[in-house]
């Protein structure tokens, strides 16, 4: 579901800003499912990637600031990587929700919409979700009317 082509020396010069936010998703989404920190080994499972290239990608996400590091090598989410990550997760699950009400199976409504949180931007997506609430209020109304 979040395996991305990585490769590269740099770990963040060489990354796309997409593989960066995939990283950050899947950090937080194993946050979630495991109410704690996360081992790269578990990450790298996650994402089917190598350990290897997880562990370039983690130094460069701890080196930005998105991510810590406990001397026990657990990943956590700074204040600003889980807010990053929460805001592609949202764009993730909104559209995801929107293809499978569309009728599009679950698994492509997945990996469609893992396309689609890095295609928008912040911006697009909040006039989007503001739009849709407009629209489907509006909606409403002639329905019930």
């Amino acid at each position: 579901m979040y395996k991305k082509a990585h490769n590269g020396s740099n770990p963040m010069s060489k990354m796309s800003n997409e593989s960066r936010e995939d990283y950050l998703e899947a950090i937080y989404l194993l946050t979630e499912q495991t109410g704690g920190a996360v081992r790269s080994v578990r990450l790298a499972e996650f994402m089917e990637l190598s350990k290897a290239s997880v562990c370039k990608a983690v130094a460069g996400l701890k080196e930005e600031g998105s991510i810590s590091m406990d001397s026990d090598y657990l990943i956590t989410l700074t204040a600003t990587g889980m807010d990053e990550a929460k805001r592609i997760y949202r764009k993730h699950r909104y559209f995801e929700r929107q293809l499978v009400a569309a009728g599009v199976d679950s698994e492509t409504a997945s990996a469609e919409a893992c396309r689609l949180e890095h295609a928008i931007s912040d911006n697009s997506f909040e006039k989007l979700l503001h739009f849709y609430s407009q629209w489907t209020a509006d909606e409403s109304e002639v329905m019930e009317g």
